[in-house]
């Protein structure tokens, strides 16, 4: 039986963890923060970590390598709303404090009376 050490570059050892699971998310995780650059026009972020820890109980030259993948999605900016928050924790759209316009429609009418 033949072993197989041929050398690997990082591409290939990328494309070959978890049997391309990672190359896989990591493009379709791509696909998803260059959809948000263009639709938010703010900058977004993937990442690729690789993790590798030694593993002394199949030698000294035997490695784990363990990939991460991070993302930073751009969002959009919402427009904030203003709300009048009531004692019960109620939000409402007047200022409970402000007379409303009938209100003051009304009052005149009433002082022309007078």
């Amino acid at each position: 039986m033949k072993v197989d050490n041929t050398r690997m570059d990082g591409l290939g050892l990328v494309a070959g963890i978890d049997g391309g699971a990672v190359a896989y998310g990591f493009s379709c995780q791509l696909a998803e923060v260059v959809k948000a650059v263009k639709e938010t026009g703010k900058k977004g972020k993937v990442s690729i970590t690789l993790t590798v820890d030694p593993l002394p109980k199949f030698g000294e030259s035997a490695v784990a390598i363990k990939a991460n993948l991070a993302l930073s999605v751009p969002r959009p900016d919402y427009k904030q709303m203003v709300k009048f928050a009531l004692d019960d924790g109620t939000l409402i759209g007047d200022d409970p404090k402000q007379r409303k316009f009938e209100e003051i429609s009304n009052s005149f009418k009433e002082e022309k009376v007078i």
